[in-house]
C-alpha cells in the first residue's frame, strides 16, 4: 500500500520567506516536529520528521528493491536536512550491497548526497533524471525515445488518448475508476485524475486572500490523497496506472470543463449522480453540466440504484 508521511517539521512560512535564504536567518528559525494532521495554517513543511524516519528505514530493511526520487525536505539549507541524509546514510552505508538494487533519481537528490560525502559507489543507479524516470515507471513515453521509435515504425500513432478522470470518493465515481479498463487502448491512454474541492457561491463570488486559500488548501490535502490513493489502487488491479493527480477548489463542473479544455482530454469518465427532476433522476447537476458543455465525448457510470431497479428503469 501507500506510505505517506506521519510526522514532518516545520516552520513559520512568512518567517522562512523573510529570511530570504540566509543561511544564518534560516538557522535561527523556530522549527517544531507535528505529525501530518496537524500542521498549522500559517506554517510550512521543510523535512519528514523523527517517525516518518524511522518508518522507513523499517521498510527498507525487508525491501529488495529501493526506488529514490527527489529528497525529503529543503536539505540546501543544513537544518532541514536531516530527513534526507539519515535516509541516504542508511541505503548508502548500512543496506548490505549484496542483498538491495539501490536505485536515486533526481538531479536534486544526485546533488544532495554528493554534498554529504556519502560512498555513491554502493548505489547501482545514480540518474539526475528524476522526472524521466518517474514518467518510464509511469508509463509514459518519453520524447526522445519516442522521436527514435518513430523513425523505426512511422504508422505508430503520434500521442495516446488522454482521458479525465474526476474522483470523490463515491460509489459512482470508483465505478467510474473501474470501467476505464474496459475502454479500447487504456492502457496506452493518459489518465488523469481529479478531485475538485468544492466551494459554496458565496465563496466563490468573494474574494478569498491566498493565506485563506492556503488554510482551504490545507484542508482538503489529505481527503484527495486518500481518494487519490484508492483510485489509483483500483486502476492498478486493471493493470492500469494514472499519469497525474491533481486538486483544485472552486466549482465541479467548471473544473472538469477547464481542466478537460487544458489537456486537452479525449475523453471524460465521471459517475453521475443525483434523483431530482425527471433529467437529474438519472445523473446529477454536476454530470449533466459537463454533459452538455464538454468539448469531448463524456462516459457516465452510475449504481445502480435500488428504486430505478424495483421501477424497472436500470438492471441491477
Amino acid at each position: 500500500g501507500l506510505v505517506f508521511p506521519s510526522d514532518f517539521v516545520v516552520v513559520e512560512a512568512e518567517a522562512l520567506e523573510r529570511a530570504h535564504g540566509d543561511p544564518e536567518k534560516i538557522a535561527a528559525l523556530p522549527r517544531q516536529v507535528v505529525v501530518a494532521s496537524e500542521i498549522p495554517a500559517y506554517a510550512v513543511a521543510v523535512d519528514i520528521g523523527p517517525m516518518t524516519i524511522s518508518h522507513l528505514v523499517e521498510l527498507f530493511d525487508w525491501a529488495r528493491t529501493i526506488f529514490w526520487n527527489g529528497p525529503l525536505g529543503r536539505w540546501e539549507w543544513a537544518p532541514f536536512a536531516e530527513g534526507t541524509r539519515a535516509v541516504a546514510e542508511y541505503v548508502t552505508e548500512r543496506v548490505p550491497a549484496e542483498r538491495k538494487d539501490i536505485l536515486i533519481c533526481g538531479d536534486s537528490l544526485t546533488q544532495a548526497i554528493r554534498h554529504f560525502g556519502l560512498p555513491v559507489e554502493r548505489i547501482r543507479h545514480l540518474s539526475t533524471g528524476g522526472e524521466s524516470a518517474l514518467k518510464y515507471l509511469a508509463g509514459m513515453p518519453l520524447p526522445a525515445v519516442v522521436a527514435l521509435n518513430e523513425r523505426e515504425q512511422p504508422s505508430r500513432a503520434l500521442s495516446p488518448r488522454r482521458i479525465l478522470v474526476p474522483v470523490d470518493g463515491s460509489p459512482n465515481a470508483r465505478l467510474a475508476v473501474q470501467r476505464v479498463s474496459q475502454l479500447l487502448d487504456a492502457a496506452r491512454a493518459e489518465i488523469t485524475l481529479l478531485y475538485v474541492a468544492p466551494l459554496s457561491r458565496i465563496e466563490r463570488s468573494t474574494y478569498v486572500s491566498p493565506e485563506r486559500e492556503a488554510e482551504w488548501r490545507a484542508a482538503h490535502q489529505l481527503e484527495a490523497e486518500r481518494i487519490f490513493a484508492e483510485a489509483n489502487a483500483e486502476l492498478a488491479r486493471q493493470g492500469l496506472t494514472s499519469h497525474r493527480q491533481l486538486m483544485v477548489l472552486g466549482d465541479p463542473a467548471e473544473e472538469i470543463l477547464k481542466l478537460a479544455d487544458q489537456i486537452p482530454a479525449d475523453l471524460i469518465v465521471m459517475g453521475a449522480r443525483g434523483r431530482t427532476g425527471i433529467f437529474r433522476f438519472l445523473m446529477g447537476s454536476v454530470s449533466r453540466k459537463v454533459l452538455d458543455h464538454a468539448k469531448c465525448p463524456v462516459l457516465l457510470v452510475r449504481v445502480p440504484d435500488e428504486e430505478l431497479v424495483k421501477a424497472g428503469l436500470m438492471e441491477a
